[in-house]
């Protein structure tokens, strides 16, 4: 009852804890909160407190992205405060006499040993002979995982407290001393056999293809960023989006008119832009920031663009219809018509963290345009990072695209695939979408292979059909004009009117 209790409890209250409180102390402090009420009432019903955070523990792993502020404040104080305070306490307890005085003491260091290294390399070496895998990687399983340390230190101290009916511990100092004895015999060989494997991996791949992503990745993004209440959630998901591995910070820009406000709005963009870089320092990820004057909003973003040789945009989506009651807002529609590279337009209505599922639109033909898998790549790190479901709705010669991408590139995402054959069967799709889950719309720019009529639609559905989701529109990079071809002096104008919205605003006027 007390599992079950937790298992069901802990998820529903941790979602309503992060939608509502976005303060990072809070966020922590609620996460400790959490873990201590759950060892406190194992041992209320005479459990070990250990087994009752240890379970809290994996159950809010799932809300705790592995990238984020949050994680890395917790693995801080872990790191430099939990762990050696619970190994001073452990070593504390040690009767270094018995150390000395062999006998039973050997034997238990022997017997723990070699049961506990003979069933580590057992693991390793069948997992390496069943997955077909070389000798060597077999070796570097062996040495990552026979190191045995705080876990066994843990039950140790839980046996000791235990006793049996004639009131005797069912661990005695002789036990925990050869234990302490085991972790060092077992951390030295986990070294040596680590370092080993490493060289023999390392000599293997040599004459191997590298993987050239360092290289010819361009992966460099630019938040633009203007209010506030969802600045620190497109910083959240380009801090997802990115790959640790280049080692790229991030760009945040905030553009202000040229007008009498100048000074002040210069001042507040520079306030949000620190607030952002500390954010995402706290999650070890540089940022660089720039207020920029410009006279028009899509000009400026573009020329930054230019200036910082980005590969993608990342922007919140229109959603202030005080400013304009247009779908698009007053700059979007030219920002996506002035470039060709990926523009990623996002609303999130709730922390990413508390997000279950993505649910991704394709459009045929979307596998010819030159920005397939840079979208593709960027949702699944999404979803690996949330460790969360992601489906994909598309045409099936699409769909096996995406699989076999996902399947050599992210072999542990869980995903799903639903044939949806036509675009038309968009609005059908609402009724699949919970609130906590991610609505991604891939869509086309006119003039692309995969842009089609129905997608003139797509205002006017995700207005009626999707107005209360999560919600991330996609541009992709697709074949247009250079970034070389604009520059500062020409005036760069981009909205423009469909035929779609010209006929739907002429019959709108005929029957009012």
């Amino acid at each position: 009852m007390f599992c079950t209790a937790l298992i069901l409890l802990i998820p529903r209250f941790t979602r309503w804890f992060l939608r509502r409180y976005s303060d990072a102390v809070m966020q922590f402090i609620f996460i400790m909160a959490m873990l201590f009420m759950s060892a406190a009432l194992a041992e209320l019903i005479e459990l070990e407190g250990i087994l009752g955070a240890f379970l809290s523990g994996l159950i809010l792993n799932r809300y705790i992205p592995h990238i984020s502020p949050l994680m890395n404040r917790i693995e801080f104080i872990g790191n430099a405060l939990f762990i050696p305070y619970f190994l001073i306490g452990v070593g504390m307890l040690i009767n270094v006499r018995l150390l000395f005085e062999g006998g039973e003491i050997l034997w238990v260091l022997v017997c723990l040993t070699v049961a506990g290294t003979f069933g580590k390399a057992l693991a390793a070496y069948l997992s390496s002979f069943s997955f077909r895998l070389p000798l060597s990687s077999g070796n570097m399983m062996f040495g990552l995982t026979s190191a045995h340390a705080a876990g066994s230190i843990a039950m140790i101290m839980v046996g000791m407290r235990l006793q049996t009916a004639d009131g005797q511990p069912i661990v005695d100092n002789s036990v925990l001393n050869a234990v302490i004895l085991m972790i060092l015999f077992t951390c030295i060989v986990s070294s040596i056999v680590t370092e080993r494997a490493a060289q023999q991996i390392t000599l293997r791949d040599k004459e191997l293809p590298t993987d050239n992503d360092e290289q010819t990745d361009d992966e460099t993004l630019l938040i633009p960023v203007k209010y506030p209440e969802y600045a620190t959630s497109l910083v959240s998901l380009a801090i997802m989006m990115r790959n640790p591995k280049l080692g790229r910070g991030l760009i945040g820009l905030n553009v202000v008119y040229d007008d009498a406000q100048m000074r002040s709005n210069q001042e507040k963009g520079r306030r949000l832009l620190e607030q952002l870089t500390r954010y995402a320092s706290a999650a070890d990820v540089m940022m660089q920031t720039q207020v920029r004057i410009a006279a028009n909003i899509a000009n400026g973003i573009k020329h930054a663009f230019k200036e910082y040789q980005a590969s993608e945009i990342i922007i919140g989506m229109h959603m202030h219809k005080d400013v304009s009651s247009e779908f698009w807002g007053q700059f979007h529609q030219s920002l996506f018509n002035g470039l060709s590279r990926q523009i990623m337009m996002v609303r999130l209505r709730q922390p990413l963290n508390t997000i279950r599922r993505i649910q991704v639109a394709v459009p045929s033909r979307a596998q010819f345009e030159p920005g397939f898998y840079r979208w593709l790549e960027r949702l699944s790190r999404v979803a690996c990072n949330l460790e969360c479901r992601i489906q994909f709705h598309g045409r099936t010669d699409t769909l096996a695209l995406i699989n076999e991408y996902v399947r050599n590139r992210h072999p542990s995402l869980r995903v799903d695939y639903t044939t949806m054959d036509h675009w038309n069967e968009l609005p059908r799709l609402a009724g699949t979408i919970a609130e906590d889950h991610l609505f991604v719309v891939v869509t086309a720019r006119k003039g692309t292979v995969s842009y089609k009529t129905a997608l003139e639609r797509l205002p006017e559905e995700l207005t009626r059909h999707f107005s209360g989701t999560n919600l991330i529109i996609i541009f992709p990079d697709q074949f247009g004009e250079e970034m070389d071809e604009m520059t500062f002096a020409e005036p760069q104008h981009q909205e423009e009117r469909s035929a779609y919205e010209a006929v739907g605003e002429w019959i709108r006027r005929q029957v009012h």
